[in-house]
């Protein structure tokens, strides 16, 4: 369109700087190409020590009422409860619900984290031994009793737990090559000037719109967590967290602005 009434000597090097560093290009284009390296959650040494949670909401009412589904995974044997419950259960219902269905039967984990990888059954990984079946239920002869099973079935269970991490630690090299095919590693200082992309999850009220702003104006990065998570200083605009993924990070680039009048007509400051 430019075109069509202008010309003048790299016109074409001029009008992409100046889409670059245009506000209103900037909060209007969507991302595409993912900030950062995908960098996976350390691999824990043993069962229901590092879980992960999640909720399943919106669903058709139970008989009992219950609405959403409450998730709770193991990241090392990937056992799984599914926990039904409600939309509008606080935080003291669902930590009564983890206590009650997690914790009495595993112990409270290290950390949390909000099959084929395996190739055990995640019953087998926690346990040690595949559940009994009414054919496992007969007797033996006494010859087969031997004194030595508790070792040898403590032995068995380390030596699955230390097969199983680097089965699920090979699995995680593959997925990060496969993931960071096409990023690259972008890192953030202390002080940088960053814009931030209105994720839907995170801010709904800002996207409910097609054509809303895809990012908001600028923010001062205060800490860098690791290279993949930073602290920003929102300064009271949103009630969110402040920390941020890198993915959801784009640098600002403070210097080289330039004169972007709307009105042709707008005078120029002294």
């Amino acid at each position: 369109m430019l075109c069509e009434h202008f010309y003048w000597l790299k016109m074409r090097k001029d009008v992409n700087k100046v889409c670059k560093q245009c506000f209103k290009c900037k909060e209007a284009k969507s991302k595409t190409q993912p900030h950062g390296l995908y960098t996976p959650l350390d691999v824990p040494n043993e069962p229901w020590v590092d879980i992960s949670m999640n909720f399943v909401l919106g669903l058709p009412k139970t008989r009992r009422h219950h609405d959403s589904i409450f998730v709770v995974v193991d990241r090392f044997s990937k056992m799984t409860h599914f926990i039904p419950c409600n939309k509008t259960d606080d935080a003291t219902n669902i930590a009564n619900l983890f206590f009650r269905e997690v914790v009495k039967l595993h112990g409270i984990p290290k950390t949390l984290t909000i099959h084929s990888t395996t190739h055990c059954s995640p019953f087998e990984v926690v346990y040690g031994f595949n559940p009994l079946t009414p054919l496992d239920l007969s007797p033996l002869p006494p010859n087969m009793f031997t004194s030595d099973v508790a070792s040898s079935r403590a032995e068995y269970i380390k030596t699955l737990h230390k097969e199983i991490k680097e089965m699920i630690e090979k699995k995680n090299q593959k997925l990060v090559t496969c993931k960071n095919q096409g990023r690259k590693e972008l890192i953030f200082k202390s002080g940088d000037w960053v814009w931030v992309h209105l994720r839907k999850e995170k801010f709904p009220d800002q996207r409910k719109l097609k054509l809303q702003q895809r990012k908001d104006d600028p923010f001062q990065v205060l800490e860098r967590i690791n290279n993949n998570a930073y602290k920003l200083d929102l300064r009271g605009k949103y009630n969110v967290s402040s920390t941020f993924n890198v993915a959801d990070l784009t640098l600002f680039d403070v210097g080289n602005e330039i004169d972007l009048r709307t009105n042709p007509s707008q005078e120029m400051g002294e």
